[in-house]
């Protein structure tokens, strides 16, 4: 990739912090793709306090072209420095964009022009992904592929949430800014990307996702994983209408339920901010989904329930009798 890159069909999105041991391997594992079409990969250094920018500067030396650096002068966390990259992604006015974070990496030199094939061939597909394996910090594969079992390979809207490996993600280029920030906005991006045209599996691995105690999430306590989650499925609901809002809403109790098994402070928090969203949306439901999330509330107050995993998996139970299967 020695010329230069004025519009580029593809761009590829990466937010790099601290991440010296990988970074390079995820930037050449993306060098390395093969295409008929012109890429450019943008970088968002997010101010790192070990070496991950001088590798990044000594990769856009080595490809001064293909990358694109933007280096930040102070961090400003995971979720603005993706957004902030979303927004340059989509002023590039290419028609896709790629994403792989700064550990993760490729495995297929052909992944991006499969994908493009595919959504070329496919007007009336927004997003496209694939599968992936799991390495440890040591590089030691944990696990041979991500999804094991897969009904079928295409999805929409009302499918979600659904596990899309993040890295693998081809989708058509839109502009993000208006979504609000929240913890897991790979998940609320997906939700708005469904409203435009539906999901395509692929059944391949082309990627490797690498889980060490550093990342962004795995290096949370379980109690503030599950406190993630909540806020995830929260910061959907800006984006959902009756029926697939009253859904969600019971994907919220449940994460209330087991977040109030690990922290009472926190569950007591989060309830408080579900219940005062429920009363700006109430009008929204039907009388017997009103009812429903009524008892939702109440089955949250179930006393000792935290103290007992018997009585938590019942509640788990009714909670899904009651707003999703």
């Amino acid at each position: 990739m020695s010329k230069l890159f004025k519009s580029p069909k593809l761009v590829i999105w990466m937010v790099t912090y601290n991440h010296e041991k990988y970074i390079e391997q995820a930037v050449e594992s993306i060098m390395a793709q093969q295409t008929n079409f012109d890429f450019q990969l943008f970088i968002g250094e997010d101010c790192s306090t070990d070496n991950t920018r001088n590798i990044c500067l000594e990769l856009k030396n080595k490809y001064p072209d293909a990358i694109k650096l933007v280096l930040n002068n102070k961090n400003i966390g995971s979720n603005k420095n993706g957004m902030s990259m979303y927004d340059l992604c989509y002023k590039s006015n290419a028609k896709y964009i790629a994403l792989c974070e700064g550990d993760d990496y490729w495995t297929d030199s052909f992944k991006l022009q499969k994908q493009v094939d595919f959504l070329e061939a496919n007007p009336d597909y927004e997003v496209c992904f694939t599968n992936i394996n799991i390495i440890n910090d040591k590089g030691e594969e944990t696990k041979e592929q991500l999804i094991t079992t897969s009904p079928k390979t295409t999805y929409t809207q009302k499918d979600l949430p659904l596990r899309v490996p993040t890295l693998t993600r081809v989708f058509k280029n839109r502009d993000f800014s208006n979504l609000q920030i929240a913890p897991g906005m790979d998940t609320i991006i997906l939700l708005y990307q469904a409203q435009f045209g539906k999901i395509k599996y692929i059944d391949e691995i082309t990627g490797t996702y690498r889980q060490h105690d550093s990342g962004a999430y795995t290096s949370k306590s379980k109690a503030k994983r599950k406190e993630h989650n909540f806020l995830t499925l929260f910061g959907c609901l800006q984006l959902l209408k009756p029926p697939l809002l009253y859904k969600y809403y019971g994907m919220l109790f449940k994460k209330l339920v087991e977040l109030k098994r690990l922290n009472s402070a926190l569950f007591k928090k989060r309830q408080s901010q579900l219940k005062k969203e429920y009363k700006s949306k109430k009008s929204s439901f039907s009388k017997k989904e009103q009812r429903n999330i009524a008892i939702g509330f109440l089955l949250l107050k179930t006393p000792f329930f935290e103290h007992s995993k018997l009585l938590s998996k019942v509640i788990l139970i009714l909670l899904n009798r009651k707003f999703i299967y």
